[in-house]
């Protein structure tokens, strides 16, 4: 799976008898969480496209969405989000969906994505935390200089 990451194309690794469902034995992730969280667009859609399951648990409960937005890698993100397969609501052991996650993280760019992907924005974790707070979801408005932060929101 790490051949992924170091530039081994995904069908010479498939033709060679790996496993698209190989988890590594310490994390759990598959070769799909490694593209994802090592920012590795190209590996990630291959590796969808040979069918990898974007929906695949590792030991702490993250999809490859969670990986993709813990490393803030956007591509990666853009190319999961668009997957029809991928469960954008996935939840984390803690209940975290990758919308909170990425609140969480301050990963703003996987903030909107997920959030143009259709994400849930009411999703609640273990704890009551939710994704972005309701000012972030309202649509831009022009800002003029002089104008009052408290003008902005309302």
């Amino acid at each position: 799976m790490a051949a992924v990451c170091a530039g081994g194309t995904v069908g010479e690794l498939l033709a060679q008898g790996a496993r698209l469902d190989a988890q590594t034995d310490a994390t759990g992730e598959t070769a799909l969480h490694l593209a994802a969280r090592f920012a590795r667009a190209s590996a990630v859609r291959s590796l969808l496209d040979a069918g990898a399951d974007p929906n695949t648990r590792d030991r702490a409960g993250r999809s490859p969405l969670h990986s993709a937005i813990g490393a803030d890698a956007l591509g990666a993100c853009q190319i999961l989000i668009c997957c029809r397969q991928t469960d954008l609501d996935a939840r984390m052991s803690d209940g975290a969906t990758p919308l909170i996650l990425a609140t969480r993280l301050a990963v703003e760019s996987g903030t909107e994505e997920l959030l143009r992907g259709g994400a849930a924005v009411n999703a609640a974790d273990k704890w009551g935390q939710q994704g972005p707070p309701a000012p972030c979801l309202a649509p831009c408005r022009p800002w003029a200089p002089g104008q009052s932060d408290a003008a902005l929101v309302q």
